[in-house]
């Protein structure tokens, strides 16, 4: 784990050398190797994004995961696979619910997450009225009497981003 900071520490020095004042991305994406192997090490990006302070390049935490993720993206690289007993526990100790019925169960498996995500999600931006939106969602269609369109739209995209929450840790976007 040790060797793996040392390495961050004089690719960055190398970097400054280099190239004087370059875009953040730049440094990250030529960081990129480093903080990867940094992570499968076990080092926690809180932790390597505190040492890049301290080394004078200021990322925030998300804006760091936001790069690394554009990175994997851009070079087909999908992250590490979690277990399905690491996603269920994860799922488990999740703060943010959405009301559910039957059409929002917990699936088993990491395919069935995907899949059920997909379903939901493509119902939902194929129904035209506000009602039928929010009962795919797993709401009650009578909270949205009494309500103007907006109100309405509004509790709507609240529980689709609710339930898109809920998904989040286990599907791929």
């Amino acid at each position: 784990m040790h060797f793996a900071i040392e390495k961050l520490k004089d690719g960055i020095k190398q970097l400054v050398e280099i190239h004087g004042r370059t875009s953040k991305m730049m440094i990250i994406r030529e960081l990129f190797h480093p903080l990867t192997e940094a992570m499968n090490d076990g080092v926690k990006l809180e932790l390597i994004n505190n040492y890049l302070h301290e080394q004078g390049l200021e990322i925030t935490l998300p804006t760091l995961r936001n790069m690394i993720y554009r990175i994997r993206k851009e070079r087909g690289i999908s992250p590490q696979k979690r277990s399905t007993q690491d996603l269920n526990a994860q799922h488990q100790n999740q703060t943010q619910t959405v009301e559910s019925d039957k059409s929002l169960s917990t699936p088993k498996t990491e395919i069935d997450y995907q899949a059920r995500y997909d379903d939901i999600n493509g119902r939902f931006k194929a129904t035209e009225s506000f009602e039928e939106k929010y009962a795919i969602l797993g709401g009650d269609p009578k909270k949205l009497d009494g309500h103007t369109r907006r109100k309405q739209r509004e509790m709507c995209i609240e529980l689709h981003m609710a339930f898109h929450n809920q998904y989040k840790p286990f599907i791929k976007i």
